[in-house]
């Protein structure tokens, strides 16, 4: 049981909550410019010639924010403290 839980936790943290960032990052409205300027960013810099390597790299480079967004939400969660003072 403790192995399974640890399975879903990894999941979650390293899987889940990356792809739920990447996810809002292209779906939400709000983040259409920024996603334009990342893209036209990653379109120079590879040469305006190769338009799928810009995509490519605006996604990988989400999915990477989303991996330290999970870290830190990791790091929030397990360095509260939970004690209640009475």
């Amino acid at each position: 049981m403790k192995c399974f839980l640890k399975i879903v936790l990894f999941i979650f943290w390293y899987i889940g909550i990356p792809s739920f960032v990447t996810f809002m990052w292209f779906n939400l409205s709000i983040f259409v410019p920024l996603s334009e300027a990342l893209w036209s960013f990653f379109n120079k810099l590879t040469g305006e010639m190769n338009v799928g390597y810009a995509s490519d790299l605006e996604f990988i480079t989400i999915y990477f924010l989303g991996v330290i967004v999970s870290f830190a939400l990791k790091y929030l969660v397990l360095t509260r403290d939970y004690s209640v003072n009475s």
